[in-house]
């Protein structure tokens, strides 16, 4: 259906991935222009080097005007990270006594 007055359609994002932090948005609000069908946004991912495993953001449509809701009015999209955890074996001492000396080691993680 082409519309003949722009329609706003109010959006909120939640979800384990935080705006800001782990992706960018652009308005809370967009505007759906007179005599055209859809409007395209999106949303950035923002590289860090943290490990965090798979996140979440969930788009809702809070509000409507010049038209009503319908439909599907909630999506969700996974952000996956890409930072992968390291890890290294260090050695305090080079040598040890065979009576009864110790070595001792440290594992590092990044």
């Amino acid at each position: 259906m082409i519309v003949g007055t722009g329609i706003v359609v109010s959006l909120i994002y939640s979800g384990t991935g935080t705006n800001g932090v782990d992706y960018t948005t652009g308005s809370a609000s967009i505007t759906i222009p007179s005599l055209t069908t859809g409007i395209t946004f999106t949303l950035t991912g923002i590289n860090d080097l943290l490990v965090e495993g798979l996140e979440g953001i969930i788009v809702e449509i809070s509000g409507v005007v010049n038209a009503s809701e319908f439909g599907i009015q909630t999506q969700t999209i996974s952000i996956i990270d890409d930072d992968v955890a390291q890890v290294l074996l260090s050695v305090n001492t080079g040598a040890m006594n065979e009576s009864g000396g110790m070595a001792t080691f440290t594992v590092y993680t990044s």
